[in-house]
């Protein structure tokens, strides 16, 4: 089933030997709203298990809009805190993260 959320649910008939019968949730996906592919928008990254807290922006960026953001709104992600590019930018290494593998197909 594809429902209304864009979730992937996979549901199996049951019956028992008490007559009980149903529908069960067998898998679905994604998982969680990290799974979501770009759920916290460019230059942002997601924690799930900071439920207050899941989307923060990279060192370096800001919420390109605060007020969305504030009411749980990252899809317009992060923009950079200083307008143009200097002699100290400088690549970081993140641990921890999962980024979208670009040559991947499902």
């Amino acid at each position: 089933l594809l429902n209304s959320y864009g979730e992937i649910q996979y549901f199996k008939w049951y019956w028992d030997d008490h007559n009980n019968k149903g529908w069960s949730l067998i898998w679905s996906a994604p998982r969680d709203q990290c799974s979501v592919y770009n759920f916290c928008g460019n230059f942002g990254s997601c924690n799930s298990k900071n439920r207050l807290a899941m989307c923060k922006c990279l060192p370096g960026f800001k919420p390109s809009s605060p007020d969305n953001w504030n009411y749980g709104d990252f899809s317009r992600g992060c923009t950079r805190k200083s307008p143009t590019c200097t002699e100290r930018d400088m690549f970081l290494n993140l641990r921890m993260m999962k980024v979208r593998n670009p040559d991947s197909q499902f």
